[in-house]
């Protein structure tokens, strides 16, 4: 039984947090349950807080990531997916059961620009004033090249890294370490930028370093997203996966508040035969070439 001590009278608790797993040990019921980032629960997880409860809040983005998947495949069933796009995403079995929450508080809005036209058809208004860091537009972009390694079954791009680092020595100016943020959808390179941050910069251990899949939910002042493929096949992985490749995108980009910068060959990514989202990272490519202008990087010029 989950009890709370009020000195000397043991009372229940009239608000309990549990994971969906942990919920099977509550030996009660509630009059409401809000299941949090219910995107990211399959359907059978999410029924265990569910039998607690006789009303039921999902909240989450159908836009952002599904449930975890320990395969780089998307699910074979729908199964595999959320109650929550069971019930309101296209395709739901119901309508009129969900409420788009329409106001963003969290970006400066250029960096919210491109995820409210491309996965929001143009709904999202800006909630508050974000202000840019000095002297730095809110988002930019990188253009760079790179040889590719496949390292225990993920990719890394050292020639990214030395961008990466040589963008957040910069950075450092205006932001502290523990407010900067660097995303990959690679597991090995996240060790890499971890590596070579460790070698140059002296905060490096307050900087955070992970996949995409980790940091949803997460926010930071400043955030640098590294997409490390580079080939002449437009090879760019799961990231041109249409079930998932969008929404994995659509994550990265909302992560930041007040500086965005992309990291990636924008050449690999709009290539013609990446998959199904060719239209999406065109669109994406030319959003930085023709509206915030893109830097093209000699890598030759990175040294570290």
């Amino acid at each position: 039984m989950v009890r709370t001590q009020y000195g000397s009278v043991e009372e229940r608790p009239q608000v309990v947090a549990a994971t969906n797993s942990s919920a099977a040990t509550i030996p009660r019921e509630f009059e409401l349950v809000v299941l949090d980032e219910a995107t990211q629960s399959t359907c059978t997880a999410s029924c265990i807080p569910l039998s607690r409860g006789s009303r039921v809040v999902l909240a989450g983005d159908h836009r952002q990531l599904p449930p975890f998947s320990a395969t780089e495949e998307p699910p074979e069933s729908g199964y595999g997916l959320s109650l929550f796009e069971h019930l309101y995403a296209e395709g739901g079995v119901y309508e009129g059961v969900g409420l788009q929450l329409k106001t963003q508080y969290r970006m400066h809005r250029d960096i919210a620009a491109f995820p409210n036209r491309r996965f929001y058809d143009r709904t999202l208004r800006n909630g508050k004033r974000i202000e840019p860091l000095p002297n730095k537009p809110a988002i930019e972009g990188y253009n760079i090249g790179g040889p590719v390694d496949v390292v225990e079954h993920s990719y890394a791009n050292e020639t990214e890294g030395r961008m990466v680092v040589h963008l957040i020595t910069d950075l450092l100016e205006d932001v502290p370490a523990a407010e900067i943020g660097i995303i990959t959808p690679y597991a090995a390179q996240v060790r890499l930028l971890r590596r070579m941050l460790s070698e140059h910069v002296a905060v490096a251990s307050d900087i955070s370093v992970d996949t995409i899949d980790s940091f949803q939910g997460s926010e930071k002042t400043a955030i640098l997203i590294s997409l490390v493929r580079s080939n002449s096949d437009g090879d760019i992985g799961f990231l041109g996966r249409s079930e998932d490749g969008p929404r994995r995108l659509n994550v990265a980009l909302t992560r930041a508040q007040r500086y965005c910068a992309v990291v990636g060959d924008f050449h690999t990514l709009r290539y013609e035969n990446n998959d199904k989202c060719t239209d999406l990272y065109q669109d994406f490519y030319d959003y930085f070439d023709t509206v915030l202008g893109l830097n093209a990087v000699d890598p030759t010029f990175l040294s570290l």
